[in-house]
């Protein structure tokens, strides 16, 4: 076998940082990995006299269901049955926990363009009265569409009110200037 992968590494133990051959995925040089595996040894061995520990294939109790199910994997919480459901419910509370911190970063352009409003929401949000905006719309001085299955509602783009009360306010400037 050749040692196609083994470059200079640095040992990322801060007392040591002493440089080694090792592979990608290499952190500590030989003699510090030694001294973290004795370490590990020591505290599995310590929980394993607590009894804290627990081996492959035996029993255990679905977090989920309260099933029991045999042990394959030292981190296994849920049955078979219930893992896919369990882990999916994690992401998903994790992903909106995420969207919720990073919302005002996530694409604030695409949120604004995929909010519709009525013509009465329209109508509010730009300050003028509901027939103002219908007569813009029947005019094409505002961009609109009729809703799915609802041939007398209207559907309009935050942005487009936004834009037009921008344009009827400087046209209404001019004017009076």
């Amino acid at each position: 076998m050749t040692g196609g992968n083994l470059r200079p590494r640095i040992c990322r133990n801060p007392e040591c940082g002493a440089t080694f051959a090792g592979g990608p995925r290499a952190w500590y040089c030989p003699a510090c990995r030694a001294v973290r595996q004795a370490e590990t040894d020591r505290r599995y061995k310590a929980r394993a006299r607590r009894g804290e520990t627990r081996p492959l294939g035996s029993q255990d109790i679905c977090a989920r269901c309260g099933e029991t199910y045999t042990v394959t994997g030292g981190l296994q919480r849920y049955c078979p049955a219930c893992a896919p459901l369990a882990v999916a419910e994690i992401d998903r509370a994790q992903g909106l926990a995420y969207y919720a911190a990073n919302k005002d970063q996530i694409n604030p352009v695409r949120n604004v363009r995929r909010r519709t409003l009525t013509a009465t929401q329209a109508a509010i949000l730009a300050g003028v009265s509901v027939a103002f905006v219908c007569r813009a719309i029947r005019s094409g001085r505002l961009r609109a569409r009729k809703r799915p299955n609802d041939s007398r509602s209207w559907s309009i783009r935050a942005v487009d009110v936004l834009t037009w009360r921008a344009a009827v306010v400087a046209a209404r400037k001019t004017d009076a200037g």
